[in-house]
């Protein structure tokens, strides 16, 4: 992954998942990364 992402290329991810149908349900944070405790 570091090396696709490093690259600026997706094409050196090699085979990937289609795009369909893929979407974020939702996103977790460490407690210690909260906006109450920065």
């Amino acid at each position: 992954l570091k090396t696709a992402l490093e690259a600026h290329d997706r094409a050196a991810c090699g085979q990937v998942a289609p795009p369909d149908g893929l979407f974020l349900t939702g996103v977790d944070y460490p407690v210690e990364t909260s906006p109450d405790r920065l």
